[in-house]
């Protein structure tokens, strides 16, 4: 999976979080989500190993997640959440 560099133009960091207990305590209720993007970062949260095999695991988070936040990062500050969150859902979807 590639992405063009210009669509990561004035991206900081993309941090992988490894997951504190109360982190990992989030994916037994419906507070837990996969990553966010703040400040010109992206944030990819931790997910219990033992609820999907690996492979799966990590197409869903370079083919969905990551690309989700990065459509974030793309879209412009001044459009609501909705829209943002719509855009970024869409630029996920987007065949690369």
């Amino acid at each position: 999976m590639t992405c063009p560099s210009e669509f990561l133009k004035g991206l900081r960091a993309i941090f992988i979080l490894s997951g504190t207990a109360k982190q990992l305590k989030g994916w037994k209720n419906s507070t837990a989500f996969y990553g966010h993007y703040y400040r010109s970062c992206v944030f990819l949260h931790a997910y219990p190993f033992g609820l999907s095999d690996l492979v799966w695991l990590r197409r869903f988070y370079l083919r969905d997640v990551l690309i989700h936040e990065v459509g974030h990062h793309l879209t412009a500050k001044n459009i609501s959440k909705k829209d943002r969150e719509q855009f970024a859902e869409e630029f996920a979807r987007i065949p690369g």
